[in-house]
């Protein structure tokens, strides 16, 4: 997660000043830009969630503002200009084929991450009230965004024209121009880069708690579970994720393009975040058969509703890693791709299973020793 939201921030930044774009195709620069990012957003860390939080808060507002600009400028355009799609209804209606499909998985992955909340909450005031409410105006706000802002952007240019890298930037940098407001572009651009650079912070911050827990219960070595004698903060935890994190995005870079990697960090992703649901919405559909816990949040409609839409979210998680398996249809060479994806996604599994048994015969050694 961390270098592909990075490499799009770094794709961003090249839009902030007059002949940076010379260094798009630039594989050092996107490996420097990520590793730069996540040691500065990995110490903001250590030194604590007062000062980490920030990043984490600029960046929610990197993100509303450029938002909130494309969909203006695009409304702006329209008007004046007409759009560069057009829209019918059947163009809207999603057509059944393997670009449509693959495209579908990553549209599942804009609404993962609202779920990491629940791993601070401890450190979250009134978590009970302040997560649900957080969760819907969170999905609000993603869903309005997205179809809005993928409105403007079809408004600006053909969809031949937009790629997940540049695409946001080349569509606002288009309209701005278009409409005279082209000295905002720049600010624009550096507001994108915080609201990446904070969405990573953020994502950090609340993920790096799950193995200083897998420390503390010895299915990490106990160092993971060591707390920060000044900033109280699970220092070792931080800066073992900070560390994974440029590890793989150097890894992702070999022998592939600044996009084939992104494309690659993309599918890992998804396929990475979206494993754990299969879980997550299977219990779902095996608590609703015990008896519901007092002050628990029942959702409205009781069990047939919560068992509905486990079944819905648990078919949609397994559409969607099996679709991100599929390669990007102007990759060069595929089956490389497809290799290198289930690669690193078999390392990381491999890794997840060792680190279990390594647990469990611990816990099993400390058992054996207290007898």
């Amino acid at each position: 997660y961390f270098p592909a939201v990075l490499y799009f921030a770094a794709s961003s930044l090249l839009f902030a000043g007059p002949g940076m774009q010379r260094l798009a195709a630039s594989n050092s620069y996107y490996m420097l830009f990520t590793a730069g990012s996540l040691t500065l957003i990995t110490v903001l860390n250590v030194v604590g969630l007062n000062t980490g939080k920030w990043v984490n808060n600029l960046g929610a507002i990197g993100t509303c503002v450029p938002i909130a600009v494309l969909i203006a400028v695009g409304a702006a355009s329209w008007d004046r200009f007409g759009s560069a799609t057009r829209f019918t209804l059947v163009g809207v209606v999603p057509h059944a084929s393997v670009r449509n499909m693959i495209f579908w998985s990553t549209i599942f992955l804009a609404f993962a991450g609202c779920e990491t909340g629940s791993f601070m909450a401890e450190e979250i005031r009134d978590a009970r009230r302040t997560i649900p409410r957080a969760l819907v105006a969170a999905g609000a706000l993603i869903t309005f965004s997205y179809i809005c802002g993928t409105v403007a952007m079809l408004i600006a240019l053909p969809a031949s024209k937009i790629s997940g890298l540049s695409g946001f930037m080349s569509a606002i940098q288009f309209l701005c121009r278009r409409t005279g407001l082209s000295s905002i572009v720049a600010p624009l651009a550096l507001l994108v880069v915080l609201s990446s650079v904070g969405g990573a912070g953020a994502f950090l911050s609340s993920t790096s708690r799950l193995p200083f827990v897998a420390g503390i219960d010895h299915f990490l070595p106990s160092v993971f579970g060591r707390v920060h004698p000044r900033w109280r903060t699970p220092y070792v935890a931080i800066v073992f994720y900070g560390i994974a994190g440029i590890v793989f995005g150097l890894l992702s870079q070999a022998g592939t393009s600044v996009k084939g990697a992104y494309d690659l960090l993309i599918s890992m992703s998804i396929i990475t975040n979206f494993i754990p649901f299969l879980f997550l919405f299977g219990s779902v559909i095996r608590l609703e058969e015990r008896p519901f816990p007092a002050g628990a949040i029942r959702l409205p409609g009781g069990r047939p509703v919560a068992v509905g839409l486990a079944c819905l979210g648990l078919a949609s998680t397994v559409l969607t890693i099996a679709l991100s398996l599929f390669p990007a249809e102007d990759e060069i060479h595929p089956l490389a791709a497809l290799l290198k994806i289930l690669g690193m996604t078999i390392v990381l599994l491999a890794a997840g299973a060792a680190v279990y048994a390594y647990g469990k015969r611990s816990k099993a050694h400390a058992a054996m020793l207290q007898k």
